[in-house]
């Protein structure tokens, strides 16, 4: 049977349809119950954030490939769509259902009926987890597989996976009892296998993979949008299509639409700031449906895309522009290649190897393990050493939402670059600036800059310098009682010159 990434290989290389089905139906069960749980029980939420979930899989199945364990970034992707799709309703629900809780009688509670409460709650912390702890708790209790398998999958011995799902299963439990949740790690562990998965309905993988792959057309984006309307949104939206496939009058029949709505709102005594709010997002909702015809977005892309190569630095062209789906990790002997290390570590969210090349170097040893050794205890004995604390500062992972939030920060995600040129950048020769043309997921095109400084026979992302001020910033990422880092600060801190 063919594994995930293959799976994912004939789904990008041969546009196969069938490759992209299996999929869903591999792993629709796990997306369901945890876009279930996200958004309190409702069935039709829940489909719409699957729906979300694969056709974002089916958008950036290019720069997955290679991933390890597709089911872990699943897991994650669901919990950021449930946010973006249902926050709104999920607070909601989630002060019915902490009223009808305290309603209820006390005979009625028992250990199976307090772990349903804290279902939201311990998807959370699993958000919070780093990739390969959350790949380990992904395969182990919601994939139900064995330990030589996990393995395998990991590139780890049985031994070894064993040895991290527990370490995995302890630093959940860990997140749990921050949250006032307390429990043994065996109960954790028979909570997980037993109460989680989810059976998703029937028919609900067929519908899945076929919109998802219609939504790498151009559609997702606007069936997102469409899927996160209100009950009174959606019905004026459904007046104002019709009128665009009938008539094309679109404009007059809307705006009829939106008026007649508005006076029965009215009539209920809704409140003016929220009539106010749905008139602006249903206005912006129909320009962007009245634009939305074949020849105006031909005619916007040919114009993005002249301004575009207009703005290329000379020698930069589509034929020089290497793709994600190229992309390896090429070491780093080289500053090119230590460009496309780090391009192919942050697509496949590859954080160690980005964490151990993002060390103090040369002369900034000393002086770090120095101050290294005035921190407290808890921080030394979780980091090891100050090279270990500046790279996981530097690109740990901060919890989901936060991650979340950073990339956004950011920008968009990349695609393609090439490199433009390379010019010494440190006195003495001991590193080299690396100047690349990229793009993004979104079309947009752009030009940036990095530095790599030399570590002996290869280059780094390291720091060769060290500076109170820098250490200052580091130190201030870090919880001095747990050692845990602390959420981002965006926009993020300026760069200090290695």
């Amino acid at each position: 049977m063919a594994d995930d990434n293959e799976l994912l290989r004939r789904y990008v290389r041969d546009r196969s349809d069938v490759a992209f089905a299996e999929l869903v139906q591999r792993h629709l069960n796990l997306v369901y119950s945890v876009a279930l749980r996200q958004v309190g029980g409702d069935a039709h939420l829940a489909r719409d954030v699957v729906q979300t979930v694969f056709t974002a899989l089916a958008r950036k199945a290019a720069t997955l490939v290679d991933r390890p364990v597709l089911g872990g970034w699943l897991y994650r992707s669901a919990q950021f769509a449930a946010i973006d799709v249902v926050r709104s309703e999920r607070r909601r629900r989630a002060r019915e259902e902490l009223a009808h809780a305290m309603n209820e009688p006390a005979d009625n509670v028992s250990e199976e009926t307090d772990w349903e409460k804290l279902r939201p709650a311990l998807d959370e912390a699993i958000g919070e987890l780093n990739d390969a702890d959350r790949d380990a708790v992904v395969l182990r209790f919601f994939e139900a597989k064995p330990f030589g398998e996990i393995g395998v999958r990991l590139q780890v011995t049985e031994n070894a996976a064993r040895m991290r799902v527990e370490r995995a299963l302890e630093k959940l439990h860990g997140l749990l009892a921050r949250r006032g949740v307390t429990s043994t790690t065996a109960a954790l562990g028979i909570a997980l296998g037993s109460q989680v998965g989810m059976a998703a309905p029937a028919g609900l993988a067929s519908a899945v993979s076929g919109a998802a792959i219609a939504g790498t057309a151009g559609s997702a984006a606007l069936w997102g949008a469409f899927l996160t309307m209100s009950k009174i949104k959606v019905g004026i939206l459904a007046a104002i299509i019709g009128a665009i496939a009938v008539t094309g009058v679109v404009e007059v029949r809307a705006n009829r639409a939106l008026s007649a709505e508005l006076n029965r709102l009215r009539t209920e005594s809704v409140p003016p700031a929220r009539l106010q709010k749905e008139k602006q997002e249903l206005t912006s909702t129909l320009g962007t449906l009245s634009s939305h015809r074949p020849e105006a977005e031909e005619l916007a892309r040919l114009k993005t895309r002249i301004a575009q190569i207009k703005a290329r630095p000379a020698g930069v062209s589509d034929a020089g522009m290497k793709p994600v789906s190229e992309w390896k990790n090429s070491g780093w002997a080289t500053p090119e290649a230590a460009l496309e290390t780090v391009m192919w570590a942050a697509a496949t969210e590859n954080t160690e190897e980005l964490v151990a090349n993002a060390g103090f170097i040369g002369e900034a040893k000393a002086p770090a393990e120095a101050a290294f050794a005035k921190l407290p205890e808890v921080v030394r004995l979780k980091y090891g050493d100050p090279s270990r604390l500046l790279g996981m500062v530097c690109f740990g992972s901060r919890g989901a939402t936060d991650d979340a939030k950073a990339r956004a920060a950011y920008g968009g995600t990349v695609v393609a670059f090439q490199v433009i040129d390379t010019a010494p950048a440190f006195r003495g020769g001991v590193g080299t600036s690396v100047r690349w043309w990229e793009r993004l997921a979104t079309g947009e095109e752009r030009e940036k800059k990095q530095p790599f400084p030399r570590d002996g026979d290869r280059f780094s992302l390291g720091a060769s310098t060290f500076s109170p001020s820098m250490w200052e910033w580091v130190v201030s990422q870090v919880d001095p009682a747990t050692g845990e880092l602390l959420p981002r600060k965006l926009p993020a801190a300026p760069k200090t010159k290695p």
